[in-house]
């Protein structure tokens, strides 16, 4: 019988920052460089280990024409295209959006944010408190990636006597 201990390595996570938003945006910009922002995670200082950004908006509508760009920052540094949302047809043009993104930060403090920007039309990130008839709020969250070592479960083997040895 083959010896197959279970072990290797699983990924938990601590939260670091969460920050929702509860009103609407209407996105007029139409650069990059004059994005509006969206959500802040704030301030946090980071010590060098991996993270995961993620943000939640109940519903990104582009205007009729064009699309609306979310951009992924560091404070003022674009990190990059966080998603992007496309008009479809009248029947299909609100979206969801949960961009996920994993980095690792340098050591010192680092201000996270989604800002966005317009393609030709405005267009609207509708975000609410919740309950009945209303959007939940967005978000944006900030968690520290931890990997574990998983301690290996005993096992019993036969040996030849005929008595179970446990090993681990």
């Amino acid at each position: 019988m083959p010896l197959t201990p279970f072990s290797g390595l699983s990924s938990l996570s601590v939260e670091l920052a969460y920050v929702e938003f509860t009103s609407g945006l209407l996105v007029t910009a139409t650069t990059a460089g004059a994005a509006q922002d969206v959500v802040s995670s704030g301030t946090v200082a980071y010590d060098g280990s991996a993270v995961v950004i993620e943000f939640y908006a109940p519903v990104i509508e582009p205007g009729s024409s064009g699309g609306i760009m979310l951009l992924l920052q560091d404070g003022a540094s674009i990190l990059g295209q966080f998603a992007y949302v496309q008009p479809g047809s009248a029947v299909i043009n609100d979206q969801q959006v949960t961009p996920i993104r994993r980095l690792v930060p340098t050591p010192g403090n680092h201000t996270y944010k989604v800002t966005a920007y317009r393609a030709t039309a405005n267009g609207n990130i509708y975000s609410g408190v919740g309950g009945s008839g209303n959007y939940l709020p967005g978000f944006i969250r900030v968690s520290r990636v931890e990997t574990q070592v998983n301690v290996p479960i005993p096992i019993s083997v036969p040996n030849p006597m005929g008595l179970i040895v446990a090993m681990s």
